[in-house]
Formats: C-alpha cells, sequence, structure tokens
C-alpha cells in the first residue's frame, strides 16, 4: 500500500490484517465518515497505517466462506471445514 505524504515509504509489516476492513479505511483516509451500521469502526487501521497507534489492528479475526470457517487469534489460526462441502 502506498499514500505519498501520508503513509512512510519503505514501511514493511508483517501483522495480519483481513481485507472486510479495506472500505472503511478508505471512507475515512478520503475524509469521509463511516457510517455503516453495527461495530465496523473496529475494523478501520488507518492509525496502525499511519504509525500514530502500535501494535496489532485486530488481536482476533473470525470470518466464514463456502463452507468453512475460521478463527484467528494473534499467532494462532484454527480452520473447520473444506470448501465445497457446505458445512458451517
Amino acid at each position: 500500500m502506498q499514500w505519498p505524504g501520508k503513509l512512510p515509504a519503505g514501511t514493511v509489516s508483517d501483522l495480519p490484517v483481513i481485507s472486510t476492513g479495506c472500505d472503511a479505511t478508505c471512507v475515512v483516509a478520503g475524509g469521509g465518515k463511516w457510517t455503516r451500521p453495527g461495530n465496523w469502526t473496529a475494523w478501520i487501521s488507518l492509525p496502525f497505517l499511519t504509525g500514530s497507534t502500535k501494535g496489532r489492528p485486530h488481536e482476533t479475526f473470525y470470518w466464514r466462506i463456502d463452507g468453512m470457517w475460521a478463527v484467528r487469534h494473534g499467532d494462532w489460526k484454527l480452520v473447520h471445514g473444506q470448501a465445497g462441502n457446505g458445512s458451517a
């Protein structure tokens, strides 16, 4: 990701992220207000991108897709199911 004048050039992070926060982060970065219902503001990663907040953007991730589900907490990940089998 690059954003000249806003994000430090050449910075590398090995922390995990999840794409569900990209839309909220982009709206806020562009000066907009994120108004989606629910706790989606927790997914806005802008302070971590700019370096004003340190640490992990998210300690725990949860997701479900195509009959599989997964939980990632810190450096641990649990995946359940097999793609295409319809189980949850």
